[in-house]
């Protein structure tokens, strides 16, 4: 496993302490190689994680282009768009 900077969000809503990707390396939810493993992997992470909520709310927000933010991958954040969208 690769040593890198855990994951922060910039957000004053979202208590890092709290976040289980806290201790994680980016490269969990930021992989070159998306493998369905490594989303997999992500998402059981973010699937027990207390401001999974808050995170996807900011990578609505921001938007967030790349990566696993609050359990889902880019592609299903630009489909929950669309359908609060409509």
């Amino acid at each position: 496993m690769t040593t890198s900077a855990p994951i922060t969000i910039p957000s004053r809503r979202v208590p890092l302490e709290l976040a289980e990707c806290r201790d994680e390396s980016v490269e969990s939810f930021f992989a070159s190689n998306a493998s369905s493993s490594n989303v997999q992997h992500a998402k059981m992470i973010c699937a027990r994680c207390e401001v999974r909520e808050e995170c996807l709310a900011y990578a609505l927000e921001t938007p967030q282009i790349y990566g696993i933010w609050g359990g889902l991958t880019a592609d299903e954040r630009v489909l929950l768009r669309r359908s609060m969208r409509r």
